[in-house]
Parts: structure tokens; sequence; C-alpha cells
């Protein structure tokens, strides 16, 4: 397993010259345009978010984390050299950045085996506990036009269906018995419903039961 330390690369782009200024002043044009909703931190979710901050310069994150086959990349992703990896964006940042593949950070990066082994709570615990820094103590930026802290919130995980059963901790099978991470209808069921039953749908409360459960045929949750 490695870790690049996000910590250190956002320190890093944002001491480089007009990417804090020209972050800002994006982010306040779009604060200022009540009319078209261009970019996530427009919507409500991420305003709920701020409340919590208290004035603060926040940033969201963007996390994405999907296996590959390094000897075999349009492969089944299932041989020896299988690996799984954990990417960050800033999705604030202004258009001419974020269309730039290398502002998109790999922070994690492990052999996928390790992950059935060990589990998720052991793999990605280094980037949980980044990324809660992040939130709670944030990064010393020194520019001409920026002195103090600058936090982070971590606001989307983004992957395929596959790729987010398996770093949520639910069932990587779509043939199981509760093949849905976001309710708890049954696959026979899956195949004729066709509106949306609201008394199926998972909950904090009952999620925490079925994690302490681990019982993947009865819940659909492995960890």
């Amino acid at each position: 397993m490695q870790l690049m330390p996000l910590c250190e690369i956002l320190q890093k782009v944002f001491a480089l010259e007009n990417v804090l200024i020209d972050t800002l002043k994006y982010m306040e044009s779009l604060s200022n345009n009540n009319s078209i909703i261009s970019n996530f931190i427009q919507g409500s979710f991420w305003q709920s978010k701020l409340q919590k901050h208290n004035g603060r310069t926040v940033l969201p994150l963007f996390m994405f984390f999907d296996d590959f086959e390094s000897g075999n990349v349009l492969g089944s992703h299932s041989g020896i050299h299988k690996l799984g990896a954990v990417y960050v964006s800033v999705a604030c940042i202004p258009p001419y950045l974020i269309t730039v593949l290398s502002n998109i950070f790999m922070v994690l990066w492990f052999h996928s085996a390790d992950r059935e082994e060990f589990k998720n709570n052991i793999i990605f615990k280094p980037i949980i506990d980044e990324l809660n820094f992040l939130q709670s103590n944030g990064i010393e930026i020194n520019t001409p036009v920026f002195k103090g802290k600058l936090y982070f919130e971590l606001s989307l995980i983004l992957s395929d269906n596959l790729g987010s059963h398996a770093m949520t901790g639910f069932t990587e099978s779509f043939f199981s018995n509760f093949p849905c991470r976001f309710c708890m209808i049954q696959r026979d069921r899956l195949k004729i419903l066709c509106y949306e039953d609201e008394t199926l749908l998972r909950n904090v409360e009952q999620h925490n039961v079925h994690v302490i459960e681990q019982n993947i045929s009865a819940s659909g949750v492995k960890e």
C-alpha cells in the first residue's frame, strides 16, 4: 500500500502562483450567480455543509475509487496485477484547472487482494484520517493574496456501481439476495418492481445494525 500525503499535495498546489486567488474569485462568481447552477458549491447540499464551518474558507473535495489491472487495463480486473486506486480532486477550482489531468491527485494505491484480506477499515484508514484532519484542522497557506488556514470537506465519493459497493462495504455480487446499496429490496422482487418503495430504503440506524451483524445474505452488508 502506498499513501501520497494529501495535505502536502494540497499545500503545494495552492501555494502555486494564481491557483488560490483564481479559485477564490471563481467561487465568488459562482455564489453571485443565482440563475444557473454550474458547479457543486451552488447546490443546497454544499450550503448545508458550510454551516458548521462558521465562516472558514472551505473547499469541497471529490474522491474517486476504482480497481484496475496494470498488466491489462481493459481486462476483467481479476488477475494477480489487480490494483485499487483512490484519487481526489478539488471540485471548485476554475474550469481551466479542473480540466487538467494533473489536477486529479492519486492519494492511495494498494493491491486489491490486500483489501480482501485486511478489509476496508484498515486499507482506507490513512486517507480517512487525512480527510478528517483537513476538515477539522486545515492547512496553513502563506501567499501574497491569502495568509491563514484553508479547510477541505469531502463532499462526494464517485465510482462505478461495483467500486461504490466495494468501498462502502456492501456486497460485490449483484446476484446476491440484497444487491442494492440504497434499499433492502430482494433480487427476485427487483425484477418486477416499477416504482420506488420508500419502506425499503436503508437508513443509518438499520445500517449500523447490519454492520454489527455482518450477515451479508440477510442484509447485503459485508462490513
